[in-house]
């Protein structure tokens, strides 16, 4: 005879008799892990791959806080469906959610067991069971576009009998139910259609029994029971009553010999434990998440566990290194309260990162780094196939990157990897990003630091001034000279030869003349505040052939000890003369400024300041003038008008003022001002002007011509 499951198409969802059931769980689940326990995975919906550990008793699915699967979306609802662990397997039932449970794409109508890797749609999650170990590759095993069938399904008896406890109850009331129901005629409804179970794939149920009717008894009969079982409980209470009595009024017994008391020792309670969220993130990139030695997936993930109040726990990020081949380890500890539902946990790596955004043709990039929770061992890294833009994280440290192309050695046929491109950096929690971008020109350049003692010396490359120390430029590889020049000390001459794109860094201790070395030593003693021993200093250079420098810078540092020690008159003259010598014009004059400010002298003390902030490119200059301004002036405002070309006529709020352009406004307070510019043969000038407190503004107008 032919096998009916053969011809017949495969369900979807299967019901079997209680025996089957017993033996399908007892297959599947009978030699469990003993450290494992149950739980649901999402495999599809948000937070994919977050675990939910089930407990004996009721486990609740919805968007409850209460829930052991808590699924935050509105297609959840708050009590949607419980999965209940018994004898025979897990039990699932809806609880009346809005949008229904699903098993393995059948809706939920009655309580039904499921077992190992069935899944189950609520709203737009599906979860999967798992009930033993398994692979993660089987645990994330995509859902199939039909569903498998593998879930065992039990109808509901009666309205008494909600569903079968086990198959052992089911096997042992099968007669009842027949009789209680009718009979049970070997068909069972499969969602509108009929099957007999023999077509189900399991054996016919024998015919019905008829039972006998029950024979009625006359009331009599009743009576006499009931005064039978009074009778008995009467004497009953009567003896209890008696012996307590007795009891009670006899004397203790002594005993001859004393026997070892016995201890039943007490049996430790299982810790209480209570159902709390792990919410897990990690910076800079995603870290696998482990807890008490097992893997939960990859951060940023939540997963629901058991934890016992007070207890510290520790949890491992580990972060994967790839393009280094390396990878980084961090563990938090964290407490659960007894209160917590949901603890939030950061997994931060001391990890940088190194970002390609340019590379010049052919070449090789390598990575020396020296991590900083090891920096005594080198980790070197060859990156191939790099991707411009995409980041190639790199723990905290010292990195030394070096860009490679082959080079022919001599008119063999050899090559070896010559070093191109050099640079140093340090990757640290202030500074987490390097930037490698370097075209082909950058291959033919270098960088170059250079420093002096003192600074301020003029840096010539192949005899062109290039600036000033400290000096910072770029220069073509090759052979170069470079010359420091400072008056009032010696030349320093020195060849420069670079063959690779690397920073060249030098600081030069300048060497000075006998005069010079009187001027330097009057500046010491000028900054520990000793201005009458300078003088002696500053006076003793000019008996030793000075140059112009050094006589000007003579002049104006004595400027500024007569000032200290109070002596303005002598001051003013030295810093007069000092004027004179373009390496320190503008410092005489701030020094002046300060003299006529001292003074009350603001009509002298102005057009020095204003002279000085608009002219200096000596930042340090500049920043002084202004200080000295605000002294000056604490709480009124200056505003200077010049105009191309001068000698234009100026009124302030409609009032004329008699000097012609260039001018200075002093002692403006804060407020608007309406400004007129006129000059003969040229179109005129309007302007409004905000004027704060302490404020320098300069005005500055270019005046056209009127067309004829």
């Amino acid at each position: 005879m032919a096998d009916p499951k053969a011809t017949r198409p495969e369900d979807k969802t299967i019901l079997k008799t209680a025996d089957e059931v017993a033996s399908h769980v007892s297959q599947e689940e009978s030699t469990p892990s003993k450290d494992f326990s149950p739980y649901i995975v999402i495999v599809d919906g948000p937070r994919s791959g977050t675990r939910f550990q089930l407990r004996e008793g009721d486990n609740l699915i919805g968007r409850s806080v209460s829930s052991v699967a808590m699924l935050e979306d509105q297609s959840v609802s708050r009590k949607h469906s419980v999965l209940t662990k018994t004898s025979t397997g897990w039990l699932i039932r809806d609880e009346g959610s809005k949008n229904g449970t699903s098993i393995n794409g059948q809706k939920l109508k009655d309580p039904v067991i499921i077992g190992h890797g069935d899944v189950i749609k609520v709203g737009i999650y599906s979860l999967r069971l798992i009930t033993k170990e398994t692979t993660s590759e089987e645990e994330m095993a995509a859902l199939p576009p039909e569903p498998e069938g593998k879930t065992v399904m039990f109808a509901r008896q009666t309205e008494t009998k909600t569903y079968a406890e086990g198959a052992e109850l089911q096997a042992s009331k099968a007669e009842e139910s027949k009789a209680e129901e009718g009979g049970l005629t070997g068909e069972l409804d499969m969602e509108g259609g009929k099957e007999t179970l023999e077509e189900a794939g399991g054996a016919e149920l024998p015919e019905p029994v008829e039972l006998p009717e029950k024979k009625k008894h006359p009331l009599w009969t009743y009576l006499a029971m009931g005064s039978a079982l009074l009778l008995v409980v009467s004497v009953a209470l009567g003896a209890y009553w008696y012996l307590s009595k007795r009891k009670a009024a006899s004397p203790p017994l002594v005993q001859a010999t004393t026997t070892p008391q016995t201890i039943v020792p007490e049996v430790p309670q299982a810790p209480k434990t209570i159902p709390v969220f792990l919410d897990f993130a990690s910076s800079p990139l995603p870290a696998r998440v482990s807890l008490e030695g097992k893997d939960h997936g990859l951060a940023p993930l939540k997963i629901n566990l058991e934890l016992e109040p007070g207890k510290k726990y520790t949890a491992t990020g580990t972060f994967s290194l790839d393009e280094l081949q390396d990878s980084r380890t961090v563990t938090v500890d964290f407490t659960a309260e007894a209160d917590s539902t949901l603890i939030p946990i950061l997994l931060k790596g001391a990890i940088g990162i190194i970002k390609v955004s340019n590379l010049p043709r052919d070449t090789q990039l390598y990575l020396e780094g020296y991590y900083a929770d090891d920096p005594f061992k080198a980790k070197t890294s060859k990156l191939t196939d790099v991707v411009f833009g995409k980041p190639i994280y790199a723990p905290y440290g010292k990195y030394i990157i070096e860009l490679r192309l082959p080079k022919q050695i001599g008119e063999s046929s050899q090559f070896v990897e010559d070093i191109r491109f050099r640079r140093e950096v340090q990757i640290a929690e202030e500074n987490p990003i390097y930037e490698i971008n370097v075209t082909e020109d950058d291959l033919q350049k270098f960088p170059a630091e250079i420093r002096s003692i003192p600074d301020r010396a003029d840096v010539f490359i192949d005899g062109q001034i290039v600036g000033k120390t400290p000096y910072q430029g770029v220069f073509p590889l090759g052979e170069h000279v470079m010359t420091l020049r400072k008056d009032g000390y010696f030349e320093h001459t020195q060849n420069l030869k670079m063959d690779i794109n690397t920073v060249y860094q030098i600081e030069i201790p300048l060497k000075t003349t006998v005069a010079g070395e009187f001027v330097n030593a009057g500046k010491l003693l000028m900054n520990k505040g000793m201005y009458k021993e300078a003088l002696q200093q500053f006076s003793e250079a000019f008996k030793n052939s000075p140059t112009a420098s050094e006589i000007a810078e003579a002049q104006y540092h004595l400027g500024m000890c007569y000032m200290h020690l109070g002596d303005a008159a002598t001051s003013l003259g030295y810093f007069e003369q000092a004027r004179q010598n373009p390496n320190y014009q503008y410092q005489a004059m701030l020094g002046l400024a300060s003299i006529y400010g001292a003074q009350k002298d603001i009509s002298k003390a102005l057009p020095l300041l204003v002279e000085v902030m608009l002219k200096s490119q000596d930042e340090e200059i500049k920043r002084n003038a202004t200080a000295v301004f605000k002294q000056i002036s604490p709480l009124r405002s200056v505003m200077y008008i010049y105009s191309d070309p001068e000698g234009a006529s100026v009124s302030v709020n409609d009032k004329v003022i008699e000097q012609k352009t260039p001018l200075i406004l002093h002692d403006l307070g804060l407020g608007n001002y309406k400004i007129k510019i006129r000059k003969d043969g040229y179109v005129s000038q309007d302007l409004n002007i905000n004027m704060s407190i302490a404020e320098f503004n300069p005005v500055i107008i270019k005046l056209k011509p009127i067309e004829e």
